[in-house]
């Protein structure tokens, strides 16, 4: 992906922060799109590494600085001591109506970021809301097929699927996740009732597993970012 960005950088003959969405397949590399310009995504790279990448690429720009040099006494290519899961943030409950079907189009409404020793962990803050409600009961639409390993995942994460009509499963009080990936009325159906009683509706079955991983993991408690970058940052320097 370096090589990629080195590749259009040079091509396009562009100086500065740009923003280039990438599509990993496998071991394919895709490139979505090209923004010249900074992304949502500068200033929290900037905030868990501690690295003010505006003010570098702008002494840059002004040829205060070199690029190599700026990776040199900033670390900002050096390897984290954690593990940063920046995740979506949506519109859906308070938007009647609005189709939480995800896609290649913007739809969140905002982002936010979780930092844990592992993924895992981040992923687990990344869900807590929904772990607090303490419901465990997933609901699949008909077009949603699931694996015997992901059957196993779901029973090792002490979820239970359910096995009745989305009403009586709602009103059996344990209602936590909806499963609907497809285009069909159900499924769009589904979604919608998965934002009116506020519960979490995943569109795509890697977003699943992802919540599957956080649900494996105990509370990991509250970490200032400060915390975090005190063994991160010592020795480096902010040019």
């Amino acid at each position: 992906m370096t090589l990629y960005a080195k590749k259009l950088v040079s091509e396009l003959g562009y100086k500065g922060l740009m923003n280039i969405q990438f599509v990993i397949e496998g071991n394919s590399v895709y490139v979505l799109e090209v923004n010249p310009r900074a992304s949502r995504t500068i200033p929290i790279i900037s905030k868990v590494t501690d690295v003010p990448l505006v003010q570098i690429a702008t002494k840059i720009l002004l040829g205060k600085y070199s690029l190599s040099n700026a990776f040199e006494k900033t670390g900002l290519m050096d390897e984290i001591p954690y593990a940063v899961v920046k995740y979506p943030v949506f519109s859906t409950f308070a938007l009647s109506g609005l189709d939480s079907k995800v896609g290649p189009e913007m739809k969140s409404t905002g982002e936010g970021i979780a930092i844990g020793d592992t993924v895992n962990e981040a992923l687990t803050k990344v869900f807590h809301a929904q772990k607090a409600k303490h419901t465990t009961g997933v609901y699949q639409s008909g077009s949603v097929q699931l694996s015997e390993d992901l059957l196993v995942q779901i029973k090792e994460a002490g979820l239970t699927l359910g096995n009745s009509g989305f009403d009586k499963w709602l009103n059996e009080g344990n209602a936590a996740v909806v499963l609907a990936y497809g285009s069909t009325e159900e499924d769009k159906k589904l979604r919608l009732l998965a934002a009116k009683y506020r519960l979490l509706a995943f569109t795509e079955e890697e977003t699943f597993k992802a919540y599957l991983q956080s649900v494996e993991n105990a509370d990991p408690g509250v970490t200032s970012l400060q915390e975090w970058l005190v063994p991160y940052t010592k020795g480096v320097s902010h040019v």
